[in-house]
């Protein structure tokens, strides 16, 4: 985390932020549509742990990309940022698919409302 801040600069919150947005939205494109996925998704113990290590690889290979520019002090953070997080977004073309088959069964539920 720290090496990534000094590239895209920023604090850790804000960091942390955004790895739970874009979490967030990786689930809400698995999920379909379906808010009952979504929450079931999110919580499931072994896709957060397939996230995370599917994360450290792209932030690895971001790292690896950028090393040029760990230790300079002219960095363009707007810039690296923008391409830190085209680097993480990489991870909603990867469909777990042993892990998301049980909720790819779930029907969804038609909500009905009284108007009474």
């Amino acid at each position: 985390m720290e090496k990534i801040l000094k590239i895209i600069g920023g604090t850790s919150s804000q960091y942390e932020a955004l790895l739970i947005t874009n979490y967030q939205q990786w689930c809400e494109i698995q999920s379909k549509g379906n808010d009952r996925i979504l929450q079931k998704i999110m919580i499931d113990q072994a896709i957060n742990k397939w996230y995370i290590a599917e994360l450290a690889k792209l932030e690895a290979t971001f790292l690896k990309k950028t090393a040029s520019l760990q230790h300079s002090k002219y960095i363009n953070y707007s810039l690296m940022k923008r391409d830190y997080l085209f680097t993480i977004q990489l991870i909603r073309r990867i469909y777990p698919k042993p892990l998301l088959d049980t909720y790819s069964k779930i029907k969804p539920q038609l909500t009905t409302f009284n108007s009474n």
